[in-house]
């Protein structure tokens, strides 16, 4: 497509080419999904296609959440009361925005910091498994 962004390349990424569609990946991602979306309405109201868009963005079109991956658990965080979601009706195609309640404005920043705990800890068991294959991977060479 002519207006299509670039796609960042990750060729001088120290560990080659990273899969993002791979499992790991995915299930990290999935996990942090909430905040992502939690993050961006702290920015503003908006609707799920528009956060799936900037989610795509964000990524440089490497990842973009499927629809069926947020609208659960844009339902979930309604009904924690951590956002409100209202219709608007005014466009040709009716859409539901979404806002940060207060809750949820004092649930990003919990959020942000469990996160980065849990980032912290999954960071340290990976390089554990890194540096166990890469010297299975050294013996057998």
């Amino acid at each position: 497509m002519v207006n299509e962004k670039p796609k960042k390349s990750m060729a001088g990424h120290p560990h080659g080419d990273p899969d993002f569609r791979s499992p790991v990946f995915q299930g990290i991602i999935r996990g942090m999904l909430p905040w992502y979306l939690l993050t961006l309405l702290s920015e503003g109201p908006l609707h799920a296609l528009k956060m799936i868009s900037l989610m795509s963005e964000m990524s440089h079109g490497v990842w973009k959440p499927s629809p069926g991956s947020v609208y659960p658990i844009l339902r979930r965080l309604e009904k924690q009361g951590l956002i409100t979601g209202q219709w608007q009706r005014n466009k040709a195609a009716p859409r539901r925005v979404y806002r940060l309640t207060q809750k949820g404005d004092t649930a990003v920043s919990d959020m942000r910091k469990g996160l980065l705990a849990e980032l912290k800890k999954a960071k340290h068991i990976i390089d554990r498994h890194i540096a166990i294959l890469q010297k299975l991977a050294d013996d057998k060479s």
